[in-house]
């Protein structure tokens, strides 16, 4: 009995994992969590793997008894690697919807500010809307697109292999990245458009 005890007594630390699921789940639930909070949970699970291996052998020799740790070990570094799963596979995941949402809202962009306004009101819409863009709405997709990369980065050095559906993601987003160049065309093409303006009303104005 002392024996059976003092086994038991050397798993301790390491049960939780039988239900850490439960709590990687919980912890994906919650979205204030950081990338350091996820680096730092997941290096936990792998010092948690490297702990086992040293404090628990497959063969535990003890007075008058040996224990076949084998199963119970193999078990225990499962349950911690398929947390470690769980979590970069949702990192995965989750950086892809956010990839597409970024590109609905380039497009969205786009579509708002390369209208062809056909009066004097519609244009002042259009410079405010290109202003806006080129102060406000183009740096904050910009933020967006190095924020879904430097998780994607995390993912990377958890060494979590990323599938085409990832890369596929990632790479819409980033032919977006460069879009600023077309606001300032289109700013341009707006003062033409207003000068072209201005002009047919100086002459409406000379007419009358």
């Amino acid at each position: 009995l002392s024996n059976a005890e003092k086994v038991l007594e050397l798993y301790e630390p390491f049960l939780f994992l039988l239900d850490e699921e439960d709590r990687v789940t919980t912890f994906l639930e919650d979205s204030a969590k950081t990338r350091e909070d996820y680096a730092e949970y997941v290096q936990h699970l792998l010092d948690t793997i490297d702990n086992l291996h040293d404090s628990c052998p497959n063969l535990l020799r003890m007075q008058m008894m040996r224990v076949d740790a084998l199963d119970v070990n193999r078990k225990l570094e499962q349950c911690a690697r398929d947390c470690i799963a769980k979590l970069l596979r949702a990192l995965a995941l989750r950086n892809q919807d956010r990839s597409s949402l970024l590109v609905k809202q380039f497009e969205h962009l786009d579509k708002k500010i390369m209208r062809q306004p056909e009066n004097e009101e519609q244009l002042v819409e259009l410079e405010a809307a290109v202003e806006e863009a080129q102060n406000k709405t183009m740096p904050s997709l910009l933020t967006e697109y190095e924020d879904i990369k430097e998780w994607m980065f995390l993912t990377w050095d958890q060494d979590h292999l990323l599938g085409d559906e990832d890369y596929k993601a990632i790479w819409a987003a980033s032919e977006w990245k460069t879009y600023g160049t077309n606001i300032n065309d289109r700013e341009n093409d707006l003062k033409m458009d207003r000068m072209n303006i201005e002009g047919k009303l100086v002459e409406r104005r000379t007419d009358i």
